[in-house]
Protein backbone atom coordinates (compact mmCIF):
# COMPACT_ATOMS: atom_id res chain seq x y z
CA UNK A 1 0.00 0.00 0.00
CA UNK A 2 1.50 3.73 -0.68
CA UNK A 3 1.98 5.76 1.68
CA UNK A 4 2.53 9.41 2.31
CA UNK A 5 5.86 10.74 1.43
CA UNK A 6 5.72 13.95 4.18
CA UNK A 7 5.08 11.93 6.96
CA UNK A 8 4.57 8.06 5.99
CA UNK A 9 1.48 7.24 6.92
CA UNK A 10 -0.04 4.56 4.70
CA UNK A 11 -3.58 5.34 2.44
CA UNK A 12 -6.27 3.17 3.81
CA UNK A 13 -7.58 0.38 1.31
CA UNK A 14 -11.07 2.70 1.96
CA UNK A 15 -9.45 6.19 0.46
CA UNK A 16 -8.08 4.16 -2.34
CA UNK A 17 -10.78 2.19 -3.62
CA UNK A 18 -12.87 5.31 -3.19
CA UNK A 19 -10.87 7.46 -4.81
CA UNK A 20 -10.72 4.80 -7.89
CA UNK A 21 -14.17 4.74 -8.67
CA UNK A 22 -15.40 7.80 -8.25
CA UNK A 23 -12.69 8.98 -11.33
CA UNK A 24 -9.31 9.19 -9.55
CA UNK A 25 -9.97 11.90 -6.93
CA UNK A 26 -7.19 13.39 -5.37
CA UNK A 27 -6.45 11.24 -1.80
CA UNK A 28 -5.56 13.17 1.21
CA UNK A 29 -3.41 11.97 3.56
CA UNK A 30 -5.40 12.05 6.77
CA UNK A 31 -2.39 13.41 8.93
CA UNK A 32 -0.76 16.11 7.48
CA UNK A 33 -3.10 16.53 4.34
CA UNK A 34 -0.62 16.66 1.70
CA UNK A 35 -2.53 15.82 -1.40
CA UNK A 36 -1.86 12.79 -4.01
CA UNK A 37 -2.76 12.07 -7.33
CA UNK A 38 -3.09 8.48 -9.48
CA UNK A 39 -0.04 7.25 -11.40
CA UNK A 40 -1.06 7.11 -15.08
CA UNK A 41 -0.45 3.20 -14.34
CA UNK A 42 -3.44 3.56 -12.00
CA UNK A 43 -5.75 3.88 -14.39
CA UNK A 44 -4.87 1.95 -16.87
CA UNK A 45 -5.02 -1.22 -14.58
CA UNK A 46 -8.08 -0.30 -12.55
CA UNK A 47 -9.58 0.16 -16.26
CA UNK A 48 -8.22 -3.36 -17.85
CA UNK A 49 -9.72 -5.04 -14.38
CA UNK A 50 -13.10 -3.36 -15.42
CA UNK A 51 -13.00 -4.38 -19.12
CA UNK A 52 -11.98 -7.99 -17.52
CA UNK A 53 -14.82 -8.31 -15.55
CA UNK A 54 -17.24 -6.81 -17.64
CA UNK A 55 -16.20 -9.30 -20.24
CA UNK A 56 -16.24 -12.15 -18.39
CA UNK A 57 -19.65 -11.29 -16.93
CA UNK A 58 -21.01 -11.01 -20.65
CA UNK A 59 -19.62 -14.20 -21.10
CA UNK A 60 -21.09 -16.05 -18.20
CA UNK A 61 -24.66 -13.86 -18.59
CA UNK A 62 -24.75 -14.83 -22.24
CA UNK A 63 -24.78 -18.69 -21.32
CA UNK A 64 -26.65 -18.48 -18.09
CA UNK A 65 -29.28 -14.74 -18.93
CA UNK A 66 -28.60 -13.96 -15.15
CA UNK A 67 -29.84 -10.60 -15.57
CA UNK A 68 -29.21 -7.75 -13.39
CA UNK A 69 -27.80 -10.59 -11.18
CA UNK A 70 -24.59 -10.57 -13.78
CA UNK A 71 -24.13 -6.46 -13.71
CA UNK A 72 -24.08 -7.13 -9.60
CA UNK A 73 -21.33 -10.09 -9.79
CA UNK A 74 -19.02 -7.38 -12.04
CA UNK A 75 -19.71 -4.82 -10.01
CA UNK A 76 -17.88 -6.84 -6.71
CA UNK A 77 -15.42 -8.28 -9.06
CA UNK A 78 -13.81 -4.85 -10.29
CA UNK A 79 -13.83 -3.68 -6.19
CA UNK A 80 -12.80 -7.13 -5.04
CA UNK A 81 -9.91 -7.09 -8.13
CA UNK A 82 -9.23 -3.04 -7.21
CA UNK A 83 -8.83 -4.19 -3.61
CA UNK A 84 -6.69 -6.60 -4.16
CA UNK A 85 -4.34 -4.86 -6.73
CA UNK A 86 -4.24 -1.57 -4.53
CA UNK A 87 -0.86 -2.60 -3.12
CA UNK A 88 0.39 -1.94 -6.68
CA UNK A 89 -1.20 1.51 -6.99
CA UNK A 90 1.23 4.65 -6.90
CA UNK A 91 0.54 7.97 -6.76
CA UNK A 92 2.48 11.51 -7.29
CA UNK A 93 2.06 14.20 -5.05
CA UNK A 94 0.21 17.47 -5.89
CA UNK A 95 1.76 20.78 -5.41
Amino acid sequence: MEKCTNCNKKFSLGQVIKSSFLAYRIVKCSNCGALYEHATSNRVLIGFIAVLSLGTAYLIDKYYNWGVKMFLLAAIMVVLLTAVVSVFLRFKRVG
